[in-house]
This record gives structure tokens, C-alpha cells and sequence, in this order.
């Protein structure tokens, strides 16, 4: 039997790796092996999963997970620890101005020297790790959510991850859970000045490598640190197009749709490293939209309310950054001031639609006991995936999420209210989708497309004639997916006799 290892960062990257190593284990050619590379929130659900359906589950350090000790703490910091460098610099505070800012910047220059050599450690480090684990488990294939420069520096980060797989002969094959776009990045630094080339080191390291430069709303950023760009590029780990995710060497990419497949070949990744399969998510978004009326009687049944038309709704996380005043940093342009504030206003707005249920699913980062409060608005929250849902409901809420094109695939109209004003585009032409940005704008467009028949038919038919663009419902995403992977190792091993 075969074994794949299967490398999970975060509680999104588990909703589809759960998904293949599943698929594997029921083709009963493959050992699915589990690493949790991470911590995160609502990691021991996911433990539990793969303990519930006899997946192996691994420690960072490549032991296996036992159930009775989940105390234990599963990640580490490979990067340096800046809380030192901190307390040194409360001491400049102290003197005049000018001596203040002058050893500050020789301090941040000696910071920066020690990052650069601390990476090249962790790159050493991180190497033993993964060949320790080669070497005790045997995997015939990796298998990664994404391959992300923002990785580097974490355990288990799929730049160096792949370099030492290919070493060995292991061919590594990207699932992604989501299309990620560089301008999810950019917004996210946006704000940021260690990323803006308005520091000398970051000009350096951008005059040198321009392809680490990306020019967003008049601001030209970098998507790392600077230290961190150099030990890649001087290492060989550096990809070719640093913003583009799923741009470095993986020897394959499971591609989820068209419009993905698109998307990718904009983006300069090469075409014989694309596999147009569709996502396991698929797959479940057909078995339930084939058993639609069924699986939303029983749902109803567990929830214990009438038949009626049902609005889903899919929380976004908290994506504020406050600082001491409760001040937003990060979105100063939200009209909230806290994600409190946020989730009230949008649960509050669709439980007062009549006629209808709203369900809510809440995202991975999300625990049910911190937002369980929000059912006194009139509102259930399902502990349910996303996927299995979408097909039941009438009408479809998110916001700039992944998950939507789930709905547009199944035939939901969607409101996308981009409550963070993130503008990206990806949706603002999409069939089906009606995206705003304004509070009362998102109570009026709830309102009208629950209330006016016509219009929701309008919408409905409009997507219609695009639902295969943004995914297949065939349920044959997993034996694609499953084809794929024998392949990949099919390849490697004539290599491996070749040599």
C-alpha cells in the first residue's frame, strides 16, 4: 500500500485535505498520513476526524497523535523571537532625539543581519524535519493546500518542503481549498510599513529581485520581509512569480473549475502543471444537490422548524486589527468599529426577513461557543461543512469568499457584501452574484431578492448559462483527483529506474 503525507497548516487547508485523505483511504491502495504542521483554533476536531475514520495523524515532529494528549502543543516558532528586540529598543526612548534615531537604525540593521542568519538555520532545520520524517514513514507523495512564499518561516513551509521531497524523489501535487488572489496579500499589508519599499532594505531587496515588487493602490510592497526573500533566493527557493500562489515547483495542481484553470495561465504558472480535475468539494456539493429535498427535510428535522426557503449565511472571520484606542488599523475604512458590531448587524438583518430560515455556518477560525450567542436573534448555527449546505438553501450570503463560487456552481444567488471593502474582482462580473459594500445597500438587496420573485428568477436565470465555468457536478472530482496522484508516483517511479 501506498502512502501519501498529507501537510495541514491552518482549519481551512483541513476542510480539502480532510477530503483526499478520505478519498484515499477508501480506494484502499493509499495510507493517508496526516501531518499537522500547525496549531490552530478547532485543531482537535480535526484530529478527532481523522481518528474517527482510522487516518493516521502526526505531531510536527513526526510522532503519532494520541487522542488522550491533545494538550500537547502541536507548532513552533521557527522564525526569531522579536520580544527582545523590542525591550531594547523601549531603551532609546530615553535618549535625545537624534542619537535615538540613530542607534535605532543601526539596531534595525543588526536585527536584520541576525533574521538573515537565523533563516538560513531554520532552512537547515526545517530540512532535518522533513527528512526525518521521509525516513520514518516512507511517503510515496506530498500533498499541500498551497505552496505560498508566506510559508517560509513556518514549519513544514511548502517552499522548502518541496525542494527537500524532490531530493528524495517524492513527487509533491498542490489541493487547494481556495483561490488565492495577490491582492487578498496586498490588502493585508497594505497598511504595513515593514512591507513598503520605504525602507531601505526592502528597496535594496526590490532593486535587486523586482519580481518581489507589486504595486498596489499607489503603495509598492513586498510579501515578505526582506531577510527572508534573500535566504530563498540564495537558497534556490525563490519562485518565479512570488505573488502568484501555487507559482513554485510543485509537480502538480489540482485545478477546481475553467475559470480557476483561466486564472492560473494569466498568472504565468505553466500549463503541464495544471490538472483540470474539480474539487472534492464538488463532490459533495452534487451528492447533496441530488438529495436536496431529502437533506434539507432532515436538516429542518434536527433543527426542529418548519419547511420553509432557507438563507445561508457564511460569517466571514475577524479580520479587524485594532490598536489600543479601538481604533481599526488594518480597514479604516469599515463602517463598524468592532467584528461584534459586524456580526449583529448581519445576522440581526436576515433574521428579519419572513418566510424564510437563516442558517448559519460559521468559518473555520470561528469557534460555535464564542458566536453561539448570535441564536438569540433569531438565527441557527449549523456545525456543519459549507459544501454540504449550500445546495439547500434558496439564497446565498458570504463575503469576497472562496465558497461562492460553490453557490454560483449549484444555481444559489448570491449576495456578496464585502463588509471589509476589500474590492477584489473576482466576483464583481460573476453571474449571479451581487456584490456591495454599503450597510443599508446589503439590507435592501437582502429584501428585495427574498421578496421579489421576479427579480430573484432574473438572477437565477442569468447564471445559468455560466454554471460550468466555476465548477463540474459530476462527483467524478475524486477518481480524477485519485488518477492524478497514481500518476504523479507512476512518474517518479520511472524516473527513480531511469537515474
Amino acid at each position: 500500500m501506498k502512502r501519501a503525507l498529507l501537510i495541514v497548516c491552518t482549519a481551512a487547508e483541513f476542510v480539502e485535505l480532510g477530503r483526499v485523505a478520505a478519498v484515499l483511504k477508501q480506494s484502499a491502495k493509499y495510507e493517508p498520513i496526516v501531518l499537522f504542521a500547525e496549531n490552530y483554533p478547532n485543531i482537535n476536531n480535526d484530529i478527532a476526524s481523522c481518528h474517527a475514520k482510522n487516518i493516521v495523524s502526526l505531531y510536527p515532529n513526526g510522532n503519532q497523535i494520541c487522542p488522550s494528549k491533545l494538550d500537547v502543543q502541536l507548532g513552533f516558532i521557527a522564525g526569531p523571537n522579536r520580544g527582545w528586540k523590542q525591550r531594547v529598543e523601549q531603551l532609546f526612548v530615553y535618549l535625545p532625539e537624534k542619537p535615538g534615531r540613530l542607534l535605532q537604525s543601526l539596531w534595525d540593521f543588526i536585527f536584520e543581519i541576525y533574521c538573515l542568519l537565523n533563516y538560513f538555520r531554520y532552512y537547515k532545520r526545517t530540512m532535518r524535519e522533513v527528512n526525518r520524517i521521509i525516513e520514518k514513514h516512507y511517503p510515496d507523495i506530498f500533498i499541500i493546500a498551497q505552496d505560498n512564499v508566506g510559508y517560509f518561516g513556518k514549519v513544514y513551509g511548502s517552499p522548502v518542503l518541496i525542494k527537500t521531497a524532490h531530493k528524495k524523489g517524492i513527487p509533491v501535487v498542490v489541493v487547494p481549498f481556495a483561490l488565492a488572489i495577490p491582492t487578498a496579500t496586498a490588502e493585508e499589508y497594505l497598511n504595513d510599513p515593514s512591507y513598503s519599499l520605504t525602507k531601505w532594505i526592502n528597496r535594496l531587496v526590490g532593486f535587486k529581485y523586482p519580481r518581489w515588487v507589486y504595486e498596489y493602490k499607489g503603495c509598492k510592497l513586498l510579501p515578505l520581509h526582506a531577510y527572508k526573500i534573500l535566504v530563498m533566493e540564495w537558497l534556490g527557493v525563490a519562485p518565479p512569480n512570488p505573488w502568484m500562489v501555487n507559482s513554485g515547483f510543485a509537480d502538480a495542481i489540482v485545478v477546481e473549475s475553467k475559470f480557476a484553470y483561466q486564472y492560473y495561465l494569466q498568472g504565468g504558472i505553466p500549463k503541464d502543471k495544471l490538472v483540470l480535475t474539480g474539487a472534492l468539494s464538488d463532490d459533495v456539493l452534487t451528492d447533496n444537490f441530488l438529495n436536496s429535498d431529502i437533506r434539507r427535510k432532515n436538516l429542518y428535522q434536527e433543527l426542529g422548524v418548519a419547511d420553509l426557503p432557507m438563507i445561508l449565511c457564511a460569517l466571514p472571520p475577524n479580520q479587524h486589527v485594532l490598536n489600543c484606542s479601538g481604533t481599526c488599523l488594518n480597514r479604516p475604512e469599515v463602517d463598524f468599529k468592532n467584528y461584534d458590531e459586524i456580526v449583529q448587524f448581519w445576522v440581526r438583518t436576515l433574521a428579519a426577513i419572513k418566510g424564510y430560515h437563516t442558517i448559519v455556518v460559521l468559518h473555520p477560525r470561528l469557534k460555535y461557543n464564542d458566536m453561539k450567542y448570535l441564536e438569540k436573534f433569531g438565527v441557527k448555527i449549523v456545525q456543519k461543512e459549507t459544501a454540504e449546505l449550500i445546495s439547500l438553501c434558496d439564497i446565498y450570503v458570504s463575503s469576497m469568499s472562496s465558497t461562492i463560487r460553490w453557490a454560483i456552481t449549484c444555481g444559489k444567488p448570491v449576495i456578496n457584501y464585502d463588509v471589509f471593502k476589500y474590492r477584489y474582482k473576482e466576483y464583481l462580473n460573476a453571474p449571479g452574484v451581487l456584490t456591495m459594500e454599503n450597510k443599508n445597500e446589503f439590507a435592501n438587496v437582502v429584501q428585495r431578492l427574498a421578496n421579489d420573485r421576479s427579480f430573484y428568477a432574473e438572477i437565477v436565470n442569468h447564471q445559468a448559462a455560466y454554471k460550468e465555468h466555476w465548477g463540474r457536478l459530476d462527483g467524478r472530482a475524486g477518481a480524477r483527483i485519485l488518477t492524478l496522484i497514481d500518476q504523479l508516483i507512476d512518474q517518479s517511479i520511472k524516473e527513480e529506474i531511469r537515474i
